[in-house]
């Protein structure tokens, strides 16, 4: 969880999303926010992204991997926080990992 001003960092992360097995699947999405943990700031946000380059059909598991762009971020401590939801308004819980740049 440290870099040194790697300009390739990548996320990997499953979404479980019980409602795509079905035939008519609600249509997810998924962002990060990276904080600066020694002030709480949020430093960056993706917005909403799309997961539907992602959906394997009728499977509840979506794999997801993103580019995080570290090498603009200053030298210090920082919090990545993954948030999920999906169109029928279920909302997966923020997950969240610590990393350094060095």
């Amino acid at each position: 969880n440290r870099f040194k001003g790697s300009p390739n960092v990548l996320l990997y992360c499953e979404i479980s999303e019980t409602l795509l097995v079905p035939a008519n699947p609600p249509k997810v999405g998924f962002g990060y926010r990276i904080f600066d943990r020694a002030t709480d700031q949020e430093v960056f946000f993706t917005g909403v992204m799309p997961a539907d380059a992602f959906v394997h059909a009728g499977n509840a598991v979506v794999p997801v991997g993103v580019k995080v762009e570290v090498k603009n971020l200053p030298p210090g401590g920082y919090r990545l926080m993954l948030q999920a939801a999906d169109a029928a308004g279920n909302k997966a819980p923020n997950r969240t990992v610590d990393f350094d740049v060095l």
